[in-house]
């Protein structure tokens, strides 16, 4: 019968990385936000980069808040002392496709807000222009201001921050 002592021995792999992003929602209206984080489970984080579409969003911060108008992917990178590591992940950015101003139970429906844009009636008068979110008012001079417009189908055109024209059709609501 022999005897023997028993040791765990830990080896720690200096600059690996172990790491995932937390995304706050993989679907986002247009207008709304999205905060991105590191979870980091492994290793000693250095420095920090976040890219949305190529484009540097942020350095040096362990996570970032972004407002994407279309869809986007996005990077995280991470460099620790002897490695890097990248984290890819893709947010869909939904448009909105109603609005029920008529709803009293439904507050703040606004449709565009903190985007550059016009909105038409089917005789394609402008009933809008702005960026502070249209609510479903007329804000034109054919009709009384800040009058509820009829039920139906509205045009929107939109034009982004990097310049890019989005068009589509907006339904207003009678519930």
């Amino acid at each position: 019968y022999c005897e023997s002592n028993s040791a765990t021995i830990t080896i720690f792999v200096e600059g690996f990385i172990e790491a995932d992003m937390q995304v706050s929602n993989y679907k986002v209206a247009a207008g709304g936000s999205v905060t991105l984080s590191s979870a980091v489970s492994y290793g000693i984080i250095t420095d920090y980069t976040w890219i949305a579409d190529a484009d540097t969003l942020s350095e040096k911060t362990e996570s970032v808040t972004h407002s994407p108008m279309t869809d986007t992917t996005y990077e995280m990178v991470l460099t620790g002392r002897c490695n890097v590591t990248e984290v890819v992940k893709s947010i869909a950015v939904r448009w909105q496709t109603a609005i029920t101003p008529y709803d009293e139970n439904v507050k703040n429906d606004v449709f565009a807000k903190g985007i550059n844009i016009i909105i038409y009636n089917r005789f394609g008068q402008k009933v809008y222009e702005g960026s502070d979110g249209w609510d479903g008012t007329n804000h034109s001079n054919f009709a009384k201001t800040g009058e509820l417009v009829k039920p139906g189908t509205y045009f929107y055109v939109a034009k982004l921050e990097d310049g890019t024209i989005r068009k589509g059709m907006l339904e207003v609501v009678k519930r």
